[in-house]
């Protein structure tokens, strides 16, 4: 009993029209004094337990049980990437950079973009991190073309940006008034791309690759690549400026007043 009630209570965050179960259900509990010995339960248990259940499967939230990752296990294809920005505070260098391939092939697709530190001088590195983020989508989109790659797919993005790839690319939402105008655009897209869209956030020690590239470091790059892919086989591919571009993100800024 303490154990099934403390998952339903984990699951009360995600889902916090499960309170007004749990609230009289722990009520009724302790009318029979203690959480630990048997139970007898009657019938508003019963109805409690039951309506839980019907919540947690049917009502809208975030999923409530840990998920295996499976790639290929329903037929479609899947692709994911991985990709950072670099900021230099003191002479405002910037770069994006990152890496992306389908699951299980041999051949690893990899970019990298300098901007002008002009431009980068008036964004975030949050907003950089969207900005290779959304490169490396873009390109998937590109390279699967070329591939004459059609049909439903899914894509994985990671990088190191919480900010980014926990909660704007999986929530389409930001509350930053940069993001705001990122979110807006990569939504446009999505919302025409036959797929499924995920994002994870993953430690930096773990997107050590796209580190590299972000900092025009291909020597290690590669090498960190050869360690984790030992027999793949690497294709540079051109960004078009149109993909990197971030005048339309700072005139957007610029021009619109900040939400208060």
């Amino acid at each position: 009993m303490d154990s099934l009630l403390g998952k339903v209570l984990y699951a009360c965050d995600p889902v916090p029209w499960l309170w007004v179960d749990v609230i009289r259900l722990i009520a009724l509990l302790l009318l029979q004094r203690s959480f630990t010995l048997f139970k007898q339960f009657n019938p508003q248990i019963v109805h409690h337990w039951m309506s839980i259940a019907w919540k947690l499967e049917h009502a809208n939230g975030r999923p409530t049980t840990s998920y295996e990752f499976r790639p290929g296990h329903d037929g479609l294809p899947v692709w994911y990437s991985y990709t950072d920005a670099s900021r230099k505070g003191e002479s405002f260098l910037g770069a994006a950079g990152g890496w992306f391939r389908r699951w299980n092939s041999d051949v690893i697709f990899f970019f990298t973009c300098a901007w002008d530190p002009s431009l980068v001088e008036k964004c975030n590195i949050g907003e950089l991190e969207f900005v290779a983020a959304n490169i490396a989508e873009r390109l998937i989109t590109d390279v699967r073309r070329e591939l004459r790659s059609s049909g439903k797919y899914y894509l994985y993005q990671m990088g190191d940006n919480q900010a980014v790839f926990r909660f704007c690319l999986n929530n389409m939402h930001a509350s930053k008034h940069g993001m705001r105008f990122l979110v807006h655009e990569r939504a446009q897209r999505e919302w025409n791309q036959d797929r499924l869209l995920g994002s994870a956030f993953v430690r930096r020690e773990w997107n050590r690759a796209a580190d590299a590239g972000a900092n025009m470091d291909w020597q290690i790059f590669a090498a960190r690549l050869r360690r984790q892919f030992p027999e793949s086989t690497l294709v540079r591919v051109a960004v078009p400026q149109e993909y990197s571009d971030l005048s339309e993100l700072i005139a957007w800024k610029q021009l619109v007043p900040r939400a208060k």
